[in-house]
């Protein structure tokens, strides 16, 4: 196979497109920090200079001492004045919501501290600068919650009988308008539910990413490195059956290789995929677990974890994970134990 699948080298050239359209508007000293960033990933690098424009485009319209400059003309010099009551400010900017195509929640808005964090970090240990105001505020964190509302095995088999039944809190309009696609929609759900992948990999499959013989399907993984994972028998015979059967009767461009296929007949979008399955979980009369594609991922996570008897490298190793530390996160070690323990399979 290819180093990189069809889906992902498209992502790169787009997040590639993105770096340069937006790096070509920033000051020269900072697209030198960002350079100097070889190991960051395309989509981490192309978020870290969506986020630093963001910063400089506040910073040019909100002090005087740059104001009657372009913004790639702002100097180092110029950056070193900024101050905590600055940053401050900036971020009661983010609260506001003044940026509408941004999510500016408390998360988000000290995520987009980061790349300026870090600028301000490269240019102190060159001995270009001498303080880093970002370290003297306090950033905004996301209040805790008492508890998590998971997804369990019974969750999620609801969510596929009311699928597979085409049932639930639907409309007849709506009910009509999905039981074409009903195949679908079952396929993708238990393919998530069942193998823990993420949403961007489920959308990234190719039918030639799937062996049938040794029943495994390859993923592309964050970083872009192709992953196996292994599937049942029951799985596999779904996915057969959904590729010779509605996949085979769409209107399908020539040379389309995605697996999954959206109404147009091309590959279907993240967006697509996290509106299906939460109509589906809503349908099904979940209402207070938000739920999500990711949310499918962590339920896969605590149900592998609970049966492997607690092994947690095994569950690192599957759902893909760079360290132990984020696979804790994917891990309700409070829930329904026992249950959990059974196949993690939505087979009758």
């Amino acid at each position: 196979m290819p180093e990189y699948s069809d889906y992902y080298g498209e992502h790169l050239h787009e997040c590639a497109e993105k770096i340069d359209r937006l790096e070509s508007r920033l000051p020269e000293f900072v697209s030198r920090f960002i350079n100097a960033r070889m190991k960051l990933q395309e989509s981490t690098k192309a978020e870290y200079i969506s986020d630093l424009n963001i910063f400089f485009d506040w910073f040019h319209d909100n002090k005087k001492y740059v104001r009657d400059k372009e913004i790639e003309d702002i100097t180092l010099d110029d950056f070193a004045k900024i101050t905590p009551d600055d940053l401050q400010s900036y971020m009661y900017y983010l609260s506001k919501g003044s940026i509408s195509d941004y999510n500016n929640n408390r998360n988000s808005i000290a995520r987009k501290l980061i790349p300026l964090n870090g600028l301000f970090k490269y240019y102190m240990v060159r001995g270009k600068l001498q303080l880093n105001p970002v370290e003297m505020v306090e950033r905004p964190k996301e209040p805790k919650t008492k508890g998590q509302a998971w997804l369990n095995t019974d969750d999620i088999a609801k969510i596929l009988r009311t699928i597979e039944n085409n049932d639930g809190n639907m409309s007849e309009r709506t009910k009509k308008m999905r039981s074409h696609r009903t195949e679908r929609d079952y396929t993708i759900i238990r393919l998530m539910a069942e193998t823990g992948i993420r949403i961007s990999e489920c959308v990234g499959l190719d039918l030639d990413h799937i062996n049938f013989e040794e029943k495994r399907i390859t993923v592309t993984r964050k970083g872009g490195h192709p992953d196996l994972v292994y599937i049942s028998d029951n799985l596999a015979e779904l996915l057969h059956d959904y590729i010779t059967g509605y996949r085979a009767e769409q209107d399908i461009p020539e040379g389309e290789n995605a697996l999954f296929i959206s109404n147009r007949g091309t590959r279907m979008t993240a967006r697509n995929i996290q509106i299906m399955v939460k109509s589906y979980g809503e349908a099904a009369g979940i209402y207070d677990k938000k739920i999500s594609p990711h949310k499918l991922r962590k339920a896969y996570g605590t149900a592998l974890y609970n049966k492997s008897g607690g092994d947690i490298e095994m569950v690192k190793d599957v759902l893909g994970h760079e360290s132990i530390s984020t696979t804790t996160r994917y891990i309700d070690t409070e829930g329904d134990k026992i249950r959990a323990r059974g196949m993690i399979s939505y087979d009758e």
